[in-house]
């Protein structure tokens, strides 16, 4: 039987395929430093709140009100310019919460 090149290669490649492989190394998840985290973090701290924020705690105000003078759900949510499915989501837990405290 004649030498095959093929055959050697094959052999070579599948003795190769069955070596054990060493571990990878752990890989470093970026990140931000420490210190200028911090710094974002005091940065966002210390910003007054979004046009945003201060309209929707305003009409949590006004809802609240509402519920408190013995509307219901629906006509407080009316009042305020929220769904009635808005309101019994998001705002009728926090209004119960404040009641609880």
């Amino acid at each position: 039987m004649a030498h095959d090149p093929t055959d050697a290669r094959v052999r070579a490649l599948e003795a190769e395929r069955l070596q054990p492989t060493p571990p990878r190394p752990p890989r470093r998840a970026p990140g931000i430093d420490p210190g200028g985290l911090a710094e974002l973090l005091d940065e966002a701290a210390g910003r007054e709140p979004t046009q945003q924020q201060t309209e929707a705690a305003a009409r949590l105000e006004d809802y609240t009100f509402a519920r408190d003078t013995g509307d219901e759900v629906e006509m407080a949510a009316a009042r305020v310019g929220i769904t009635p499915a808005t309101a019994k989501s998001k705002y009728e837990p926090l209004y119960r919460k404040g009641k609880q405290q």
